[in-house]
């Protein structure tokens, strides 16, 4: 012990120096033991080696397994003793060990840099002097690839998912639970939409964000978590298992699915944005990146909003449009050319059920044909011959270019779509049905349904006999995996299991029981 200074600049020293010997295979083989690296490196730190481990392993550098005495480095570990620069790091430790660093002062051992006959450890083994600055070959500038597994310690990024215009998406952990999430980190938004202030975006992701955590839909993927005052803010999702429709397109002949596949995806997309609008949020760039599929085949709908983040509300009608977002394609021609509304923004003036209508009509096209639809593109029925010719109609009016000339509502759309599409091609095996709207709602009702923002009706509306009007079916489509239920005398209510058809019917056609009689009444 000498007595020097403890600063931030040794603290930093020393956990690097942890990271690097923990890179000494020859010192501790492929399983390294907590006691062996506290009686190799004690003599070299300041601060116990214990209270560097349990710094490191919150935030995610290295993997502690203290019933079986074991320390590992994960990715973010390995690239700091490789050099890596990281501010998060060094600000990270300063802040751990503020109490140590404010006596200014430690009973600090002698360092193997400055004290060339220290030894690494009580059994006289190699002398961490000699340790190079980059271990295992590699150069000490080589870029740093994962910056910290561990977030707001409750997520650990793990594998990459995909990268889009405005950040990435990785599988995750969250640590409390053990189960696998969906991370999605916005990073190049800042430098895209630099026409915006920093605080302006991040107002704009936290309402976004918060109006789709606010969904609760089969079709559309849930919210678990959001932190939108990072650096770099991310929010978490549920895991997708089944990836996306643009992957399912390419890995498909043609890039397209077969119709059946192509009219249940459909259907699953319409009730979900049905119900969205009907809570009066839109989802506004529709494309194949956004819609994702669960383990059991079932379309999801992600990133509500998401698209609107970046635009202008100044009142200034140049909105860039970001060409590599993949959106373009599938955009109202009121997105790319806004009419102006007198005292609106041409961005929110825009903003109507419509436009994911046009949306999701160019989807199904390019699903059944492989390819967008243009000025002269053959209809749906003359590109694919099983698609009947009274869908031509539907697919016209989702995409006609005058909004007074489209469909109006997701509603209005089911109804063509059960009109066109035979009995045999909607309700088919290997599908259970989901309830559309609650045949038997709670008396107290959770929450009252949102107006849509183009005059929509709301969610769970009705005829007054417990569905909805109209001659199209009152139930959503959801494939599963057991070919032995059977879509026309099995059911799946929201919430629950499978039932008899003789249990669907409605409380007033079961008898009621008889009130008990009055308690009699003494003189």
């Amino acid at each position: 012990m000498d007595g020097s200074p403890l600063t931030p600049e040794v603290v930093i020293d020393e956990a690097r120096l942890v990271l690097r010997t923990l890179l000494r295979k020859d010192l501790f083989g492929e399983r390294i033991r907590l006691k062996e690296v506290d009686e190799a490196i004690a003599k070299s730190l300041s601060i116990p080696f214990s209270d560097y481990c349990g710094f490191l392993n919150k935030q995610g550098y290295v993997r502690v397994d203290q019933l079986a005495g074991l320390i590992e480095m994960t990715a973010g570990g390995t690239s700091i003793a490789q050099g890596g620069e990281d501010p998060e790091f060094n600000a990270r430790l300063a802040r751990h060990f503020s109490r140590e660093l404010t006596t200014g002062v430690s009973s600090r051992p002698a360092r193997p840099d400055s004290h060339s006959g220290s030894d690494l450890s009580r059994t006289g083994r190699t002398n961490l002097s000699s340790l190079p600055a980059a271990v295992g070959g590699q150069d000490r500038d080589r870029p740093m690839l994962i910056m910290d597994d561990v977030i707001d310690r409750r997520y650990r990024r793990e594998e990459l998912i995909g990268t889009g215009t405005l950040g990435t998406v990785n599988c995750a952990r969250h640590l409390a639970l053990g189960c696998p999430v969906a991370l999605k980190e916005i990073r190049s938004v800042f430098q895209f939409a630099s026409y915006l202030r920093r605080d302006e975006i991040v107002q704009r992701l936290r309402a976004t964000v918060e109006a789709h955590a606010r969904l609760s839909h089969p079709g559309i993927v849930s919210f678990i978590d959001q932190n939108v005052d990072r650096e770099h803010p991310y929010f978490v999702m549920t895991l997708a298992r089944g990836g996306n429709l643009r992957a399912r397109l390419q890995a498909e002949e043609g890039q397209r699915l077969a119709v059946p596949n192509a009219v249940r995806v459909l259907l699953q997309l319409t009730y979900a944005l049905e119900y969205a609008h009907a809570q009066g949020v839109l989802h506004l760039g529709l494309k194949p990146e956004n819609v994702l599929f669960d383990a059991q085949g079932n379309a999801m709908l992600a990133d509500f909003g998401m698209s609107s983040i970046t635009e202008r509300r100044d009142g200034d009608d140049q909105t860039p449009v970001l060409v590599g977002g993949g959106a373009v394609g599938y955009m109202a021609p009121e997105r790319l050319q806004p009419p102006r509304l007198p005292g609106m923004p041409a961005a929110l003036s825009t903003a109507s059920p419509a436009v994911d209508i046009y949306a999701l009509g160019v989807l199904f096209y390019e699903m059944v044909t492989g390819r967008l639809p243009g000025r002269r593109s053959p209809l749906p029925s003359e590109a694919q011959p099983e698609i009947p010719r009274g869908f031509d109609d539907v697919f016209d009016r989702m995409t006609r270019d005058e909004l007074t000339e489209r469909y109006a509502s997701m509603s209005d759309v089911l109804d063509g779509i059960y009109r066109a599409f035979p009995a045999d091609d909607v309700f088919q095996p290997r599908t259970i049905l989901l309830w559309s709207s609650d045949p038997r709602p709670p008396a107290l009702p959770l929450a009252p349904a949102l107006e849509s923002t183009a005059g929509g009706t709301k969610a769970g509306s009705d005829d007054g006999s417990g569905g909805r009007s109209g001659d199209r079916s009152k139930t959503e489509i959801v494939s599963v995996t057991d070919a032995r239920l059977r879509p026309k005398t099995e059911a799946v209510k929201s919430g629950a299991g499978p039932v008899r058809s003789d249990d669907t019917k409605a409380d007033t056609e079961r008898p009621k029981r008889r009130p008990p009689p009055p308690p009699p009444v003494r003189k």
